[in-house]
Parts: structure tokens; sequence; C-alpha cells
């Protein structure tokens, strides 16, 4: 039975290679949509290169995904298209005369494949960060490049994805990269600023966000940086959403969240699969189906060190007798159960854990003595339905000592 499925989904695709999905960009006065075969479609999916993706994405009311590595391309355009999926290809490359090549035939095998929605062409970053930068010669040749790519396939889009410091240094300009049919937008720290930066600029076409994210983590006063909790993430992606991504002004076609940020990466560091969904997630299910899921994710309302929050910075003196709260809530009335964990930072993702507090008794408030030591520290607290779906927050502090003194680092 499973053998005889395979080969009907193989006949379909291989029949349906020959007829390319045809997409196109529709303008309608100032304002731009895209056209999959005649029909209206909003970029709503992620970029990530995680396995299990187009599974979260369907969850979730996805319809596109973007994985970096092009040598996988076939096996996440076949299985996007067995899910139902979309897929923005990546042409990573430098302008070295091999490198041209070797994208040129990644768009020649694949240019007809039912799954493909846009190509995106990323130059790599030792090239944009070269003396010969954004000079006019350079784009010359991506303009080139692109325009023999287009004479490959004329029946998909073609994105250039810049990071935010790139897109500032073009000025954004149509009349710099005039093959650019959209422009993608990489990281960027402040998504509102962004698009004040190009209501103000000569960029006539529309643009997608690449790397739909909160941007940067927290700065600390002692200048290490900890990555935003999960509630505090879910408000910026329904925030930037409804705001930016489908405001109807903005020429904007959709985004792709991060992955990372959709999973929480400390919380998934430490609980991998034992966990299920974030707040996050379940935002982009509201966002992209129009209902929330059955069960619904604990939110993290506060997490407090002796009264203080990250906002506070907080420093304290060693040993000092200390207590944490977390104030928490579930949609569904859940029972909550709570995971605490401290531990000494030394670098963004370096840490040493001191103690872990979890199991039967362990609450929504704890008691503990600070480390003798001195030095950055981070409070984590992960707080988990009987469904494992979570939140996660983290609260950083400084404690003083005779060899750790703070030197600060903020305005």
């Amino acid at each position: 039975m499973r053998i005889a499925m395979f080969f009907m989904l193989f006949l379909i695709f291989a029949c349906s290679r020959e007829s390319p999905v045809v997409v196109e960009i529709e303008r309608q006065g100032d304002r731009f949509g895209l056209l999959k075969d005649g029909e209206e479609f909003f970029i709503n999916g992620f970029y990530t290169s995680e396995g299990q993706m187009p599974e979260k994405v369907c969850y979730a009311g996805g319809n596109t995904i973007m994985a970096p590595d092009a040598k996988k391309g076939s096996r996440i355009l076949n299985y996007a298209y067995e899910k139902g999926l979309f897929v923005i290809f990546p042409l990573s490359f430098s302008m070295e005369e091999e490198e041209l090549k070797r994208i040129s035939q990644y768009v020649r095998k694949h240019k007809n494949h039912p799954a493909l929605l846009c190509w995106a062409l990323i130059p790599q970053p030792h090239l944009k960060r070269s003396d010969e930068s954004f000079s006019p010669a350079y784009w010359k040749s991506l303009n080139a490049t692109l325009r023999s790519l287009r004479e490959l396939d004329p029946h998909h889009p073609f994105i250039l994805e810049l990071d935010e410091t790139d897109w500032k240094n073009m000025y954004a300009s149509t009349d710099v990269m005039p093959e650019a049919d959209i422009l993608g937008i990489g990281h960027v720290s402040d998504m509102e600023g962004c698009t004040d930066f190009f209501e103000g600029l000569s960029w006539k076409k529309p643009w997608v966000f690449m790397k739909w994210s909160p941007g940067n983590d927290h700065t600390m006063a002692w200048g290490l940086q900890v990555e935003p909790g999960s509630s505090e993430k879910a408000d910026f992606f329904r925030m930037s959403y409804k705001k930016i991504i489908k405001n109807a002004y903005f020429p904007c076609l959709g985004a792709l969240a991060q992955y990372e940020d959709i999973q929480c990466r400390t919380a998934w560091q430490k609980m991998g699969d034992k966990l299920n969904d974030t707040e996050v997630l379940h935002i982009l299910h509201y966002l992209w189906k129009g209902e929330w899921p059955q069960n619904i994710a604990p939110r993290i309302l506060s997490l407090k060190i002796n009264g203080k929050q990250l906002h506070d910075h907080p420093v304290f003196k060693p040993g000092y007798s200390s207590e944490a709260h977390v104030s928490a809530t579930d949609p569904d009335g859940d029972v909550l159960q709570f995971i605490w964990e401290l531990v000494q930072l030394t670098g963004r993702d370096d840490t040493h854990l001191i103690w872990e507090k979890k199991g039967a008794g362990t609450g929504n408030l704890v008691h503990f003595q600070l480390p003798e030591s001195g030095g950055a520290f981070k409070l984590s607290v992960f707080v988990y339905d009987s469904e494992g779906n979570f939140a996660s927050a983290h609260l950083p502090f400084f404690i003083e000592s005779d060899t750790h003194m703070l030197s600060l680092h903020c305005d």
C-alpha cells in the first residue's frame, strides 16, 4: 500500500514538473501582491534548517519554508510538496565564475519543481564586506547575474536578500538593482525603524522579511546579552504582524519567522523533545489561521528577584538570602509546573549550572542563597502545562565582589 502511494505521488510530481507553478508580482498603484498560478498568495512561514520545520509550519497554518542549505534542495522541495508547502530556494554565492555556474545549475535543476515559490539571491558575507562592496561595478555585476538567471527561469521572482547594513548602504534603490523583483530584508534591529527608512527612499518594489525575529537580545549593564522570554517574543510577533507585515500601507509580501525564536533556544537546548509548543507558535497559529489551537501555552507576566526585574539590571551582594517569583497564567486553566535553574554566565551561550529546582513542591516562588562568588548570573524559569506547552523567562543579574566590580555598558 505504501509503495503504491509513493508511486502515485511520484507520477503526479513527474507530470507536474513539465508545467511549473507560475509566480508573478501584481501591482495596483502603490500596492503589490504575489500571485501563484493567478491566485493571491501571502508568505507566512519559517526560516530554519531544522528537519521538523514543515510539521510546525503546517500546524500553525503557514505555507512557506526556507532552509539555508541549497545542497539539500531536492529533499526540502520534495518534502514541502508532500506537505502542501512552498519553498523560497536560497542561492548563496560570490562573484567567482565557478560559483555563478553552481547557482545556475540549481536554477536549471529545480525551476520546474511544483513546490518552488521564489529564488533568494544571497551575496556571501565576505563579498559584502570587501573594499569593493556597493561600488557601481559591484551592483552592475549583480544585476547581470540576476538577468542571466531570469533567462533560465522567467516563471519565478528573484529576491535579493540583504541584511540591515547592506540595504542601508545600497540606499534601497531600484535604480541600483533594477533586476531584483523583491528586496529580502534579513536581520533587522528595529522593524518599525526599518519601515520608516524605506518610506524615505526610492525602492519602488515590494519587500519580504526573510528572518522575522525580535532582533537583538537584551544587553545588560555589564555587557552580556540574554534571550527575551517566550511571552515577550509572542508580543513582538503579534504586534509586528498586525502593524507592519499585514499593514496594507506597506508593500510587504510576507515574512519568514526565525525557527529558533519560535522554539525559544534556551528552553529547547535544555528540554528538547520533552516540550511541545511555545506561546510564540500559538500566536502564529492565531495570526495565520485566525483561530487559537485547542490548548494554548502558558504565559509569563513577570519574573522578579527580590522585587527587581530585567529593566532594573539587578546587582546584588554575595551570599544574599533571596527569593524569586514568577507570575504566570494559563488560558485554559491548566495546572502549571515549574522548573527553575541558576547558571553562571561566562559568555552569550556559555553557562555553568549552579542549581536546579523542579518536581513536587516546586512552585512559582523559590528561596535561595546567592552565590558567594562574583560575576554575571542568570535565573531562568520554565513553566509548562499538562500538554507540554511551555513558557520561559530569564533574568540575569550581577554579583559584585572584591574581584568582580560592575563596569557599566549601557546608557
